[in-house]
């Protein structure tokens, strides 16, 4: 009957090791829900400002007065991609987002070829709980 009494005891110290644990999952959990949702607008972003720069590409190809040729050599395009893109919470700052426009495209299946357009967003994540664990953006 002594074993019984004591036995509510010890479910402390087990309350007191996982508490710490269970906190520290919880918050690595919220951390990487907010970089998933992050991502996920960031990308709508990108995708947003590449459709308007490359609508102002398509309207001007064929253009004989711009002589353009899918290049956007008055950076209108380009401009236009920036302001959406800052339109949508992501302004080319260096402190909240780094934007780069490529006409044309650097990297991916179009690379180099002429009437296409490439925007890259990359986003300064600030940490929300996990600033226990460091400090810094996480991404």
């Amino acid at each position: 009957t002594q074993s019984a009494a004591r036995r509510p005891a010890a479910v402390v110290p087990i309350v007191a090791i996982c508490l710490p644990v269970l906190m520290a999952v919880v918050a690595i959990a919220l951390d990487t829900g907010m970089i998933y949702d992050r991502q996920r607008h960031t990308q709508a972003a990108a995708d947003a400002a590449a459709l308007a720069g490359a609508g102002d590409l398509f309207r001007t190809y064929f253009d004989s007065d711009s002589q353009n040729n899918g290049q956007d050599p008055s950076g209108f395009a380009a401009n236009h991609a920036l302001a959406v893109a800052a339109a949508n919470g992501y302004p080319n700052d260096g402190k909240t987002a780094d934007v780069v426009v490529n006409i044309p495209p650097k990297t991916g299946p179009f690379a180099g070829k002429r009437g296409y357009i490439e925007v890259l967003i990359t986003y300064h994540q600030p940490r929300g709980f996990s600033t226990i664990f460091g400090t810094g953006d996480m991404m």
